[in-house]
């Protein structure tokens, strides 16, 4: 029978000191608020108001957020007084539902609480970004330390970074128990977890709405090599997984499991790390995915640079005659580059039915549209035996067909057809 922001008002910002914390500022407070800016003009940017605003937009004073930082490192506790109930903490700090969790690792993104390592150190905390602002917060327990970094700009991500090195530029960095040796049983079951892995979900950082490309360009291939297992890319990086436990791996200088393996319902293997989760597939598929869609990416964007120059050479020299060939994949390529454009130069997540959002849906269809179109005419051609200059023929199959295999797997991934209404 209460609203959110009283209640969270009255039982935490005010018990912490932070009387001017708030969700919904009105004229008077808003009047002590630091501006927002973007870019290294510093261009001012308006105060944030984002419709899902419970999971952001909570603005307060950087001493209000030490003192709320000090309750966490002291689970739940502020100046004698018991704000949160130390099980609270714990809840908030530990992953339980996932498939990770379950397979034994400790650590993660849980309920609003994202598990970092610094330095070898655990750190819980997470960030925020809004209007013109960025911000993020960390503790860590056995430090017995946490820090807090506010900045009015939203492209300050680098000097989040510095700061935060600099703060932390003293912590050390804890002993590191020695690697386990591998028993028979890991030997077993090594073999089985070797091969290709692809996402399953994407990485935090860029959200499901990415997850179309993050499947394609983060497929790591785990190894074995002289006893030891290695996560390799398909670009040459190379990482050794130092083994924590049965099926639990951990990275240099980490000081527990961050990553495990474990089956699905299917009997499928899972590898599953603190950025994102993969299942194992087929070495060929993996490669197939790869280069199919690396190969698609070079003929559009060749493709579309020879038509910006043929098409209009064509058309002063007279030469129209089954133009629409060559027009159609150009015009499906230049929808394609709206959708980009939309959402870099237009979209405002900010805003409900945002100019970028709407544009966005459009080129979208627009591109799977006259991509097909273009390959009608392509059939057409064929069929009834028109007479076309080979080469002309060949470069409009090429980039029609490459088009009409990136429009549907837009299609299928449900880029095509998302409404960006907001987030």
């Amino acid at each position: 029978g209460e609203s959110f922001s009283n209640f969270a008002s009255k039982q935490i910002l005010l018990p912490l000191g932070m009387d001017n914390a708030t969700y919904h500022p009105n004229d008077s407070t808003a009047l002590h608020f630091s501006k927002g800016y973007a870019g290294d003009a510093n261009i001012e940017v308006p105060f944030p108001d984002i419709p899902q605003w419970p999971a952001g937009t909570l603005t307060a004073k950087v001493d209000g957020m030490a003192n709320f930082i000090r309750m966490l490192l002291n689970n739940g506790q502020f100046e004698g007084k018991q704000i949160l109930t130390e099980s609270s903490v714990k809840r908030m700090e530990t992953p339980e539902s996932s498939i990770r969790a379950g397979a034994g690792i400790r650590y993660g993104y849980s309920k609003g609480i994202q598990g970092t390592f610094e330095k070898g150190n655990l750190f819980y905390g997470h960030s925020g970004r809004a209007g013109g602002f960025l911000s993020e917060f960390g503790y860590s327990r056995n430090l017995n330390l946490g820090y807090i970094i506010l900045i009015n700009n939203v492209d300050g991500g680098k000097a989040i970074k510095a700061i935060k090195s600099a703060l932390l530029s003293s912590i050390y960095r804890p002993e590191i128990e020695p690697e386990k040796e591998i028993s028979e049983i890991d030997i077993t079951l090594q073999n089985e977890i070797l091969g290709f892995y692809q996402p399953i979900t994407s990485a935090p950082q860029l959200g499901e709405i990415a997850y179309f490309i993050y499947r394609l360009i983060d497929m790591p291939i785990i190894e074995e090599k002289d006893g030891h297992l290695y996560q390799s890319s398909i670009l040459g990086d190379k990482l050794e997984l130092l083994q924590a436990g049965n099926l639990l791996f951990k990275n240099a200088g980490e000081p527990m499991a961050s990553s495990a393996f474990a089956q699905d319902e299917e009997g499928n293997w899972l590898w599953l790390t603190n950025d994102a989760s993969y299942k194992q597939i087929p070495t060929w598929f993996g490669y197939t995915q790869f280069y199919m869609a690396l190969i698609c990416i070079l003929i559009i964007a060749m493709g579309f640079i020879s038509l910006i120059v043929w098409i209009p050479l064509r058309w002063l020299r007279r030469k129209r005659e089954n133009i629409q060939l060559q027009l159609f994949p150009f015009l499906a390529i230049s929808s394609l580059v709206g959708m980009i454009a939309s959402i870099l130069l237009f979209y405002n997540p900010e805003k409900m039915y945002s100019l970028g959002a709407v544009l966005f849906l459009i080129f979208g269809w627009l591109f799977l549209i006259l991509s097909f179109l273009g390959l009608v005419k392509l059939l057409v051609i064929v069929s009834e035996k028109i007479k076309v200059n080979t080469w002309l023929k060949y470069h409009a199959f090429i980039i029609t067909i490459a088009c009409c295999i990136s429009s549907l797997y837009l299609l299928y991934w449900d880029i095509i057809g998302l409404m960006l209404w907001n987030y």
